[in-house]
């Protein structure tokens, strides 16, 4: 218990240090560096493993715990470098307001991705560990056009909280339907161009091949929520939209076990409810935006609206 602790700790400063680093990095337009840093931890262990491959060491995962605290140790040192050497311009009044902000921010982070994430728990719940290595693996396999998110996240991070909201409303809506044309088109050519190299996707691609389809759709949703969060973010609607991703959770929860005792849930079921959810984080992020800010952000309301109705006309008729 004592190693999960300090493995969690150490990973959790990490990312957190990281984190911190990579947005100050982003918001100078400093892509390389906020780039290394956004996936450091990685990073550090691939070399990590890569030397004890090389060297023939047995590996564990515990084993973690030194490389990953010397790793924290040493970005804590550069970081109350950083402080050190900037602190002449440290304002208590902004720094208040940066935390207040954050915390706001911290706990819709947390709430959205327990709505994107939370489905591996509900599947280990009401299917099983078994089914949960099946829901995950082809989650991850569409998940892989979420790295086009990170790279216009890293990438324009600090036009999206300057830019015009009209603006952002063009790009945003064109890339989501950039997105889901690639998103649809990698569920029918990885499985003819990637079987031979994965055993489980040439196994089961039969039974899951619609389940693949709805994480296709997933994906692009999740993106689109991410983009908003955004600019829900720099309007400081974060506090209203914590209170809406709350009940949404709730009512995401409520129907799992409504349709578990009518129907008895499976994968297929399971994934749809919460990327209905997540499609509704989208309107509840757009309703706010509207209602709150005067901010119509209309092209890529409709483009999110064209995704779900296209998901279930082609669901329902497959």
């Amino acid at each position: 218990m004592d190693n999960v602790l300090w493995l969690a700790l150490a990973l959790g400063g990490l990312v957190a240090i990281q984190l911190i680093k990579s947005s100050i990095q982003k918001s100078h337009e400093q892509i390389q560096v906020a780039s290394v840093l956004d996936s450091g931890v990685y990073y550090f262990l691939c070399i990590y493993l890569a030397i004890k491959s090389l060297l023939g060491m047995p590996f564990q995962v515990f084993d973690l715990v030194l490389p990953f605290g010397s790793y924290l140790f040493v970005m804590f040192i550069w970081s109350l470098k950083d402080y050190l050497t900037s602190k002449g311009d440290y304002n208590k009044k902004r720094y208040k307001e940066s935390i207040a902000f954050g915390i706001t921010v911290v706990i819709s982070g947390f709430l959205m991705n327990g709505l994107v994430m939370g489905g591996r728990v509900a599947v280990e719940y009401f299917l099983g560990f078994e089914q949960v290595a099946y829901y995950g693996f082809y989650f991850r396999l569409a998940a892989v056009i979420v790295i086009f998110h990170q790279i216009i996240n890293i990438a324009f991070f600090k036009k999206i909280y300057q830019s015009l909201p009209k603006t952002l409303d063009f790009y945003f809506s064109l890339l989501l339907l950039i997105l889901i044309i690639g998103s649809v088109s990698l569920w029918w050519l990885v499985p003819m161009l990637f079987s031979s190299f994965f055993e489980v996707l040439r196994n089961t691609y039969t039974e899951f091949k619609w389940l693949y389809f709805i994480f296709a759709f997933y994906a692009v949703l999740w993106i689109s929520m991410a983009l908003g969060e955004n600019i829900v973010y720099r309007e400081k609607l974060a506090g209203l939209l914590n209170r809406a991703l709350v009940v949404l959770i709730f009512v995401v929860l409520c129907s799992l076990f409504l349709l578990n005792s009518l129907y008895g849930l499976d994968l297929h079921m399971l994934a749809m409810v919460f990327m209905i959810g997540i499609y509704l984080a989208c309107e509840i992020q757009h309703y706010l935006l509207r209602t709150k800010r005067s901010i119509n952000l209309l092209r890529m309301r409709m483009v999110n609206r064209f995704i779900i109705v296209m998901f279930f006309i082609v669901y329902l008729v497959k």
